[in-house]
């Protein structure tokens, strides 16, 4: 989805509001499950264009203990700034500001088309935590036989203590036996 904000740009103090309502598949590199759905309003500071709002939707994980698939509501806060120079296409004129366009300025712009989908992509990728859990109360995996221990127990011999210990557990027992 692409947005022209050159209206907003050009009036110190103009607001715009816009509904969100994106497709799942529209960001590739994350399973989105359902529709991205949310409110932005976008204004106008004179020198930035603040973008502030909220975006909501399912995406499915994979948990870091036992590698299980799982679906995660997402709720995002988005709390971004845009310098305007970076929207205008020409001069921006202020009675006190007078800004040029530079290159480069913002990964989801593009002259004043404001790229919806990638700034969404972005929001998402950040709300998402760094270690998802299925549950709380994952238990993960064996380290030894890599069993699902949320299945149950496997038959591995449990190790007691650290293995960096184990010659000084080895010298303990010999100084109980004599």
């Amino acid at each position: 989805m692409k947005l022209d904000l050159t209206e907003i740009a050009q009036h110190v103090g103009k607001q715009m509001a816009y509904e969100v309502d994106e497709p799942a598949e529209s960001i590739e590199d994350l399973q989105v499950l359902r529709p991205i759905r949310g409110s932005l309003r976008f204004t106008n500071t004179g020198d930035l264009l603040l973008v502030r709002g909220f975006l909501h939707t399912s995406v499915e994980l994979e948990c870091s203990r036992c590698l299980r698939l799982f679906e995660m509501p997402l709720l995002c806060e988005v709390e971004e700034q845009v310098e305007l120079r970076a929207l205008a296409a020409r001069p921006f004129e202020h009675p006190q500001v007078t800004i040029i366009p530079e290159e480069g300025d913002t990964l989801f712009l593009d002259g004043n088309i404001l790229d919806l989908t990638e700034l969404i992509r972005q929001m998402l990728w950040v709300s998402l935590p760094i270690k998802p859990l299925h549950a709380e109360e994952c238990k993960g995996l064996c380290p030894t036989c890599g069993a699902d221990l949320n299945e149950g127990e496997c038959g591995c011999q449990k190790q007691v203590g650290h293995p960096a210990f184990a010659v000084l557990a080895k010298l303990l027992a010999q100084m109980e036996e004599s």
